[in-house]
């Protein structure tokens, strides 16, 4: 073994040394040839007297580097001869290190050594294609979409068990990942590349209903030992499509390039709008299903970001008026609130109600600052009245007085220019007269008005 190791080293100086020679010569930049010769010598070594996919000796990890390096010096030699139809070169890769953990697995009677094989010949073959077609058309993604999409979802289906389900987990998860990297990217690469068309927000939002649809598959109550990994596995899945869904459409509203000629002159206000309903529905939808892989965490996530969309289209001024997005999350949290106080006596409106009637009526409240259309000014005033009356008769506290010092506040601002103006056309001694008259009347009756604010704070503590 010892002199087999010592030839193969012997080749490997030799052709290094010749790569080193002649490297930056356009014409015989051999660092390619270079790779696959050390491919050849880590796999040599790789190899003991029970072979490599028996072997049982720390030998047999070096396979790995002999893939890396091969793998490396064929992508060096494509790059440099700028080989864009890869498939030819990588399918065949793929299918060759199928049949490689199909022999270790015959060989071992046992999953654990193929199946990563069987995750990294299907990422063989989906990533490079997948990153070829950034820069073209859309045939191509489309077609490692709809592959990865198909490797998913079978491997979400309850139909392999026993010694073949981990082979449909490495296929789910190579599935996931071709997905998010040929969508996900695709939609970036039209974003960096200057488009603000809907074709953009199209990638993300098919990219986001496949994983949805695979994370319920992937969620299922198994019995084996690794649902819990792959519930985790859904959340994480589902975590990172909102978030690329968050950056790309939210960079698209607040920072909208020149576009397409074609694309409509208010697709910021489209897409701000629309992003912000959606993660409302995800939100609501996750909170009334409240199992995987809408999640707690992804409920609140999705939550967060409609949160952050609204901010962003407010401060880029797609969201105009402020109730495009303010009333969507408003509407989310109350519904959901509702539900939780229905289900649970104990519950409280503060925690479930408060957050949702702030969203309704303060949002709005504090554009009158800036802007004071008079649907808006009326609209405040109706709205936050029907919460004070859904509140009293439901006997919720939140509803009540929030709604209340809203109106009161609305009533201040919006009548304060004719207030200032009867304080200023009746003598000043007429106010203070007056304010010494309801001090004398107070005084007079102070038990009584102590006593009636008293009752008046316990019937508002008593309330939910």
């Amino acid at each position: 073994r010892g002199f087999r190791d010592a030839g193969a080293g012997l080749v490997a100086f030799v052709a290094i040394g010749a790569s080193i020679a002649t490297f930056g010569e356009a014409e015989s930049d051999a660092t390619w040839l270079v790779l696959l010769l050390a491919a050849m010598v880590a796999l040599l070594c790789a190899v003991t007297s029970a072979g490599l996919f028996s072997s049982r000796t720390p030998r047999r990890w070096i396979g790995w580097v002999a893939l890396a390096l091969a793998t490396s010096g064929l992508w060096r030699r494509l790059v440099d001869d700028r080989v864009e139809s890869v498939e030819p070169w990588v399918l065949p890769l793929s299918g060759a290190l199928l049949l490689i953990a199909l022999l270790i697995w015959r060989a071992n009677c046992e999953s654990r050594a193929a199946t990563p094989i069987v995750l990294v010949a299907l990422l063989t073959s989906i990533l490079p294609v997948a990153a070829v077609g950034f820069a073209g058309g859309n045939e191509r993604t489309l077609a490692v979409v709809a592959a990865s999409g198909v490797l998913l979802l079978a491997g979400t289906l309850p139909l392999a068990a026993g010694r073949l389900r981990p082979f449909a987990d490495a296929a789910a998860l190579a599935g996931a990942i071709g997905v998010i990297v040929a969508g996900i990217g695709r939609a970036a690469a039209q974003w960096l590349g200057g488009d603000s068309s809907f074709a953009v927000d199209a990638w993300l939002v098919a990219t986001l209903m496949v994983l949805v649809i695979a994370g319920f598959g992937l969620a299922r109550d198994r019995s084996d030992s690794f649902s819990g990994q792959r519930m985790s596995a859904a959340e994480l899945i589902a975590s990172v499509a909102l978030t690329a869904l968050l950056v790309i459409s939210g960079a698209l509203v607040a920072a909208p390039s020149s576009g397409p000629p074609s694309a409509p002159a208010d697709t910021g206000s489209i897409r701000a709008i629309g992003l912000c309903a959606l993660f409302c529905a995800l939100y609501l939808l996750g909170f009334l299903l409240d199992r995987a892989p809408f999640t707690r965490r992804i409920t609140w996530l999705a939550l967060g970001f409609a949160v952050v969309s609204l901010l962003v289209g407010a401060t880029s001024g797609e969201l105009d008026p402020i109730e495009l997005g303010s009333a969507p999350i408003a509407i989310a949290l109350l519904a959901a609130g509702a539900v939780r106080l229905a289900a649970v006596a104990e519950a409280r409106s503060w925690p479930w109600l408060g957050p949702g009637v702030v969203m309704l009526l303060v949002p709005s409240l504090l554009a009158t600052i800036g802007d004071r259309p008079i649907w808006r000014l009326v609209a405040i005033g109706v709205v936050g009245i029907a919460v004070m009356i859904v509140g009293a008769l439901r006997r919720l506290q939140a509803p009540l007085l929030i709604a209340s010092i809203v109106v009161l506040v609305h009533v201040v601002a919006t009548f304060l220019p004719q207030i200032r103006a009867a304080y200023e056309f009746l003598p000043w001694w007429l106010w203070l007269a007056g304010g010494g008259i309801v001090l004398i009347v107070l005084a007079a009756r102070y038990e009584k008005r102590a006593r009636d604010l008293r009752v008046l704070a316990e019937r508002v503590g008593a309330l939910r």
